[in-house]
């Protein structure tokens, strides 16, 4: 996944964030603002709580807040569209000035390799990248220090939960 989607992606749900906020804060405000005058008297309540201004006030800063990210996250989604698309096709390959004096220089098109091709090329780079004498020699060094490591990561986990078990039974002990 493209950076560039991801940044759209984050853009939308902060948007949405926004979005709800605005409509509950809309509600908050026309709660405020009307108090108990728009209920039928039959139905008129004590709220179990009030709704002050400043929670209103609090909810709009919430909601520009977050519809201002959204809207950066859009722009900043929008740019690394653009540098993409520029890395993908080549900057060379955009010319804004007239179109006589553009000088495009297009590659002739390569077949596409087989999947099988490719994984005959990566066994063969593979089988000669271990033939080599260095990695032969490196390898005789790595490779024990990696089964150390390996091994000692084990003892130790083993004796952690040796450590547990013992405390475990010791606790119920004391239980009855």
């Amino acid at each position: 996944m493209l950076k560039s989607e991801k940044t759209h992606r984050a853009g939308t749900v902060l948007l949405w964030i926004g979005i709800i906020l605005a409509i509950v804060t809309l509600a908050a405000g026309f709660v405020h603002c009307t108090k108990y005058a728009w209920m039928p008297f039959e139905l008129i309540f004590e709220m179990p709580f009030e709704i002050l201004l400043e929670y209103v006030l609090i909810g709009a800063g919430l909601t520009l807040i977050f519809l201002g990210i959204a809207w950066i996250c859009y722009g900043v989604a929008s740019h690394q569209a653009k540098r993409e698309t520029d890395i993908m096709y080549g900057e060379d390959d955009y010319c804004f000035e007239e179109e006589d004096t553009c000088e495009v220089d297009v590659a002739p098109a390569t077949p596409k390799k087989k999947p099988s091709d490719t994984v005959k090329e990566w066994k063969d780079k593979v089988v000669a990248v271990a033939k080599d004498e260095k990695v032969q020699k490196v390898g005789k060094i790595v490779l024990p220090a990696v089964a150390a490591c390996i091994v000692t990561a084990a003892v130790a986990a083993a004796a952690q939960s040796g450590q547990k078990a013992k405390r475990r039974r010791e606790f119920y002990r004391w239980l009855g």
